[in-house]
């Protein structure tokens, strides 16, 4: 049998049929979102607001501990206008990080009606 040189260990357990290693699919999942917080970000950076909204939501998705897609989908809702989904993503990122200093910091700017949010990379 001849090897295919690069082929990647997930897509060599599908032709077997044969599930992804728990740890593995973890893995791999950090790496998309990753990919899909870096796309997201760099739309919200152009000011393309409303597309940055589903690759971060895919890395959020793909990594739910990922809490700086969060942080930057509350930036998107609020440059979008949309104050209450801005503050459930503040929120949200809080319940998973109640430290977070840019989620506290958004909070502070949103109830000041301040609507200079940061997003962050």
């Amino acid at each position: 049998m001849k090897r295919k040189l690069g082929t990647k260990l997930e897509d060599l357990l599908r032709q077997k049929n044969e599930p992804i290693p728990k740890e593995l699919q973890k893995k791999l999942d950090k790496e998309r979102a990753a990919d899909f917080f870096t796309q997201g970000v760099e739309l919200l950076k152009q000011g393309s607001y409303m597309d940055s909204l589903p690759p971060l939501f895919t890395a959020l998705t793909l990594d739910p501990k990922l809490v700086k897609a969060s942080n930057n989908l509350a930036a998107a809702f609020w440059k979008l206008e949309c104050p209450t989904l801005a503050v459930e993503m503040v929120r949200r990122t809080l319940s998973v990080d109640p430290d977070n200093r840019i989620a506290q910091k958004h909070l502070d700017l949103m109830l000041t009606e301040d609507n200079e949010l940061d997003h962050n990379s």
